[in-house]
């Protein structure tokens, strides 16, 4: 296989995260097991079979490279849903990207959910105040170790940001209202 060639990875097993993804032969088979290397468009240089690559026309990889497009739109109804609520269920508000809904956490829930983030290498990476109305709230972003597995956030740009990643907005609890037993 020529150095320069576009390819696609495809058929790993050990290392399926990079099935899909395309990039360009930048070393032939050389070695005796006949491993090709490969740089991705992440940056990312592999060493894999010929038989996990498959040689891709110059207008699939010129296409395969650029996300497909989504259009995000604003819905201040949910958010001034979601402030002042006093139902404890709604201490914080997420988007769940898999159901492509929006959903609210109780404290409890909330903290089981921030431990699978980290359990999935989710970073908390930036905690935003927020004020709707005269309520005040915090904007937490969180982002996977892999960039690729970052996408825009629907939440987030609902609050004026604009952030790739997992996003929810959590209600600063007063406590002259809140007893603070309650957030536990």
């Amino acid at each position: 296989m020529k150095v320069g060639t576009r390819v696609k990875v495809k058929g790993l097993v050990k290392a399926a995260q990079h099935n899909g993804k395309v990039g360009k032969v930048v070393k032939s088979a050389a070695s005796a097991d006949g491993r090709v290397g490969i740089q991705l468009s992440d940056g990312k240089q592999i060493a894999i079979k010929k038989e996990n690559i498959e040689i891709v026309s110059e207008v699939q990889s010129a296409t395969s490279d650029i996300p497909t497009q989504r259009e995000l739109k604003r819905d201040n109804s949910l958010l001034n849903e979601f402030d002042g609520s006093p139902d404890p269920n709604t201490l914080a508000l997420y988007y769940h990207f898999a159901d492509r809904a929006f959903d609210a956490y109780n404290a409890q829930e909330m903290i089981q959910q921030i431990i699978r983030y980290y359990k999935h290498n989710l970073q908390l990476k930036l905690v935003c105040a927020r004020k709707i109305r005269s309520n005040e709230y915090y904007l937490l972003c969180l982002q996977h170790d892999e960039h690729t597995k970052n996408t825009l956030c629907e939440l987030a740009f609902n609050c004026g940001r604009s952030f790739a990643g997992r996003c929810c907005v959590l209600l600063i609890p007063l406590f002259d209202t809140f007893s603070a037993n309650s957030m536990y």
